[in-house]
């Protein structure tokens, strides 16, 4: 009778198994059940929130006013009816039904270019644009919440109670009570001194931290951000599925041709954004790279000297640390794997030095990443300056041009901004244009144009081979000529052994040896180098 085996399970296994179940039990008993059974006046909440997203999204496509004006008004009047009484919804209702998100897209300003000065007149015209109608929304808002009568008041003051509400239930700031029994320290720790080292060079205005400390800081947590948690770890995102599945594939097939307008630098109409974001269908954005969507390539491989190549497509708050080698004939490119026309692009300087901001390089695209074509190119071009700078660029694609590019790179075409190196330093790329059609293969990485690391130095040891090769050649040469003489002797002596004099044939090895360096055949011996059996010679 056999022995049994049993399938033993490491105890970080079961406690992460444990956990798998928790979370799961978690999210169907306190999220997905309760949206399952809404309430009547929840249902209602949530048509009225997003009537207002359909309102805001007719105004910013440049409606007329007949349009958006009386949706947005009458959703605000409803929401008013709604909120008149203070029991009416819950917290929970209130934030599940994402009523903070939809009034801060009606009433704020999003400028994702915020604390970065204008480049270019477009821009700054783009911005005023934005500016005029959040403000001819707000003018709205104030004719439904605010029109001086008691109960607008009321009802604008029982709004500001259920948003604090909202607020308070979903951000959670630490508290951390330091003259409590206990405590290790007391509240002097807010006093001590923190030494950063921090440099700036002559034309930037921002510091650049070289103590490589951090100030941890506890992060405040949302039950959003909760959700999403749990649903990742309960549930497939779309691109754990296969390419095929995907919504922005899909769309692109079914429907044809989509074209992608610049309006900002890094805003959302991009097509990277696009495809982060599985054609607009998902909230959180990821980056393509990282979940192989697209695929980068650089001249130094997959492994950049300084950052991750994932980095180049980063649409962080903060630019990253990517830079490739000082290779004067250094690129970066992208397989987006579809057919595209672009029209504009950007991108952004990394985190770094200000002297490495590209100053000469080439846009180039490619259908087979072998013919490249080359659709700008930058001489002394100082859009881009301090580190995490960024510019936008409008791209002249042949008009016979008909199906499009699935190649783009930056190409390095000349010295950066320090005048003596040639690094590429992106910590941001977009572009924009007309997506024609999907490409039948998925995308693909592209051979670095240099030999990786392990390989430098390849000539150095070819020549160690050949005069390895060469020093090999001469001592078989040699040995074979001491064997066919000592034949030769031992035929003249007949049988009876003696001891070969090899002093005698030094004159003979030397000649032996002058041959094998030039080159040439010794003469009297065969071309090849076999060994030739001999009788061991003894006194």
């Amino acid at each position: 009778m056999g022995k049994k085996t049993c399938k033993v399970k490491s105890k970080s296994k079961q406690l992460q198994q444990q956990i798998n179940v928790l979370t799961e039990e978690i999210y169907m008993t306190y999220f997905e059940n309760k949206m399952n059974h809404m309430r009547p006046v929840v249902a209602k909440l949530k048509d009225i929130l997003n009537n207002i997203d359909t309102a805001v999204s007719l105004h910013n496509d440049a409606k007329s006013e007949s349009e958006w004006k009386p949706l947005l008004s009458s959703s605000f009047r409803n929401l008013a009816e709604l909120l008149h009484s203070e029991t009416s919804l819950s917290t929970f209702e209130l934030n599940s039904c994402q009523l903070v998100p939809s009034l801060l897209l009606a009433l704020s300003f999003n400028d994702m270019k915020a604390g970065v000065s204008c480049t270019s007149v477009k821009q700054q015209n783009a911005i005023n644009t934005s500016l005029h109608k959040s403000q001819e929304r707000i003018e709205v808002f104030k004719e439904c919440f605010l029109n001086g009568s008691l109960a607008q008041e009321e009802i604008a003051t029982n709004l500001v109670k259920k948003l604090v509400s909202v607020m308070e239930s979903v951000e959670n700031l630490p508290l951390y009570l330091y003259e409590s029994p206990g405590a290790l320290y007391s509240l002097q720790i807010l006093t001590k001194r923190l030494r950063f080292r921090l440099e700036r060079y002559a034309g930037e205005h921002t510091l650049l931290d070289r103590s490589g400390r951090t100030l941890k800081i506890e992060p405040m947590t949302a039950v959003s951000t909760l959700e999403e948690y749990l649903r990742k770890n309960v549930a497939k995102q779309w691109f754990d599925y296969d390419r095929s599945t995907y919504k922005f594939i899909r769309e692109v097939k079914e429907g044809g041709s989509l074209k992608f307008t610049h309006t900002l630098d890094f805003d959302e109409n991009g097509i990277i954004y696009w495809i982060g974001t599985n054609g607009k269908n998902s909230k959180e954005w990821k980056n393509p790279s990282s979940i192989k969507a697209v695929v980068l390539s650089s001249s130094d491989g997959r492994n950049l000297p300084y950052g991750s190549l994932d980095d180049v497509l980063s649409r962080t708050g903060a630019a990253k640390n990517v830079h490739t080698s000082d290779d004067k004939n250094g690129w970066i490119s992208i397989d987006v794997a579809m057919w595209v026309i672009p029209s504009h692009y950007t991108l952004r300087h990394s985190r770094g030095f200000g002297r490495s901001a590209l100053r000469n390089w080439l846009f180039q695209v490619s259908k087979d990443s072998k013919a490249w074509v080359t659709l700008r190119s930058h001489s002394d071009d100082t859009a881009l300056s301090e580190p995490g700078s960024t510019a936008s660029w409008e791209l002249d694609p042949p008009p016979d041009e008909k199906q499009g590019w699935r190649h783009m790179r930056i190409h390095v075409n000349g010295k950066n901004a320090s005048g003596h190196s040639h690094y590429l330093s992106v910590s941001g790329f977009e572009v924009y244009g007309t997506v024609t059609a999907v490409c039948d293969d998925p995308p693909i990485e592209l051979l670095p144009t240099k030999p990786p690391p392990l390989m430098m130095g390849a000539d150095k040891v070819l020549k160690r081979l050949n005069r390895d090769s060469d020093s090999l050649m001469c001592r078989q040469r040699l040995r074979i000529y001491r064997k066919q003489t000592a034949a030769q002797v031992l035929r003249n002596l007949g049988s009876r052994p003696s001891r070969v004099d090899w002093k005698a044939l030094q004159s003979d090895t030397e000649s032996i040896k002058s041959c094998s360096s030039t080159g040439e055949g010794v003469p009297g011996t065969p071309d090849s180098t076999e060994a030739v059996a001999v009788p061991r010679l003894s006194q």
